[in-house]
């Protein structure tokens, strides 16, 4: 079940959905831009990174927040951009920039590509 949160854009459950189908797809979030971080030890940041309510809720708090996404079984690491434009086209999911490497597949612009079908059909 997922917590009460304290604030909720519009959008919030495309950016849960984004984090959920990359942890499905093998992902999990390694890193993310806190500013309260470098208060935290290692047990606590991993609590914090395995529980994708709060990623999708801290990641909203901070403008140009990054998060970083590492699959262990293929070796692949990407960094995701979260940041709302005041757009709802743009903002369907909430991610502006993100990383890839060249050798590995793209899984961000899939996900997102996905959920952009899904929530705005020929839109998208």
């Amino acid at each position: 079940m997922r917590k009460e949160r304290r604030w909720k854009p519009k959008f919030d459950d495309n950016l849960y959905e984004f984090f959920t189908e990359m942890t499905n797809r093998g992902y999990e979030v390694v890193w993310m831009t806190l500013c309260y971080d470098y208060d935290m030890n290692k047990e606590q940041q991993k609590e914090l990174y395995s529980d994708i309510d709060e990623v999708t809720y801290q990641s909203q708090n901070y403008e140009g927040c990054n998060v970083t996404l590492f699959n262990r079984d293929t070796k692949s690491k990407q960094t995701v951009a979260v940041d709302y434009t005041g757009d709802d086209w743009c903002d369907v999911v909430p991610i502006v920039d993100w990383t890839f490497q060249r050798d590995k597949v793209d899984v961000v612009d899939e996900v997102i590509t996905m959920l952009r079908k899904k929530y705005l059909g020929n839109k998208a």
